[in-house]
């Protein structure tokens, strides 16, 4: 009885040390994967939201109704034009027009209570605008013009030009405020793609949320620790040897441990995984460069181990450092002589031509 207690407690020792490792090496990738979900959540929820009240007829509603709504605007009358929105290239220094902002009414014809406000209308607009703004100057009918869009707050420099252009046309400050609300439609805005792009946006913060919270409680429960049993499961070992094994190993920063009978190691996903050494063919340390604009930005080390199981693909076991890269290899070396260690474009030459001859060099010799 108490040698089962005493591989009980030993099972449970490894499951706890792969958990914590996995949960550690994940943590990261969680944590940001969190923040970008809440991130979109929070700057796209407020028009998700608007979106699905839908459209609302923009004369139909009164000035104080007016605050945040997707409305559909039928426009046949505007006051002219205060304020150009432009983007400059900055190599030629040409400018050029977006949008502009004018001057409009709430409310139909036979409104009772109107206050003027302002609609931005993309540039293509400017010439049917500026053709209705001289009609309404002249007392003449227009032809409406169809937008949507959304209601949007002017800013601080957007109600600074609004009230300079009543103030400049002769309002005095009391008479700008009870006839305005700072308030203007953003054509386009949450309506056609870019409602959709603002849903898909939504939906992708929500689904990373979901995500993250489910990789978190995946990681922290030993989900990342369930590929490595069945790496143990298929290579026909039962538990209790693999506990002595994983217990006896020796370890090598960056979650990697070494034992007589299986490689412990966590994969580029941050799964907790293993090998059995036996099937050991080639291994090599492999050093990636990473640079950044053609800046050299930092370097990781990894060894490139091949088994008999798979000839092309080798299996990466990421280390922390180069000296940690090269204590593995020398260790791979002086353990396990049936397996080639190091590289050279000889060695890749004969492993990749002649697979089966070098296979013969050592492999077959011990096994």
């Amino acid at each position: 009885m108490q040698v089962v207690f005493s591989q009980f407690r030993e099972e449970i020792h490894m499951k706890k040390d792969l958990i914590r490792k996995t949960f550690k090496s994940s943590l990261f990738g969680i944590v940001v994967m969190l923040i970008i979900g809440i991130a979109l959540l929070y700057f796209f929820a407020g028009s998700f939201f608007r979106i699905l009240k839908g459209h609302t007829v923009f004369e139909e509603l009164e000035p104080n109704e007016i605050s945040s709504q997707i409305v559909d605007a039928s426009i046949k009358d505007n006051f002219g034009a205060f304020l150009e929105e432009y983007s400059k290239n900055t190599k030629t220094n040409i400018e050029t027009s977006k949008a502009f902002y004018y001057v409009i009414w709430t409310g139909d014809d036979d409104a009772k209570d109107y206050r003027y406000m302002a609609i931005k209308v993309p540039a293509s607009y400017e010439d049917e605008m500026e053709d209705m703004a001289n009609n309404t100057y002249n007392y003449m009918a227009n032809e409406p013009i169809q937008f949507s869009g959304s209601i949007e707050k002017m800013d601080d420099q957007e109600y600074r030009y609004f009230k300079e252009y009543f103030l400049d046309g002769g309002y005095s400050e009391a008479e700008f405020e009870e006839a305005t609300i700072p308030y203007y439609i953003d054509v386009d805005r949450l309506t056609g793609a870019s409602a959709i792009f603002t849903i898909i946006l939504f939906a992708v913060g929500v689904l990373l949320v979901v995500i993250s919270i489910w990789k978190f409680i995946s990681a922290l429960t030993g989900g990342k620790v369930k590929k490595l049993y069945k790496d143990i499961e298929a290579a026909g070992y039962n538990e209790s040897v693999v506990e002595a094994d994983y217990a006896a190993g020796v370890d090598f920063k960056r979650s990697t441990k070494v034992g007589n009978i299986f490689t412990y190691y966590l994969d580029n996903s941050s799964y907790a995984r293993a090998f059995l050494n036996k099937d050991i063919v080639w291994a090599y340390m492999q050093t990636t460069t990473h640079r950044t604009n053609g800046i050299k930005t930092a370097t990781t080390y990894a060894i490139n181990v091949f088994t008999i199981n798979d000839k092309k693909n080798p299996i990466l076991v990421e280390v922390k450092n180069e000296k940690v890269a090269l204590e593995m290899v020398e260790y791979f070396s002086s353990h396990m002589p049936w397996a080639v260690v190091g590289y050279s474009d000889e060695i890749s030459g004969f492993y990749y031509r002649e697979y089966e001859a070098f296979l013969q060099q050592r492999y077959n010799s011990y096994h």
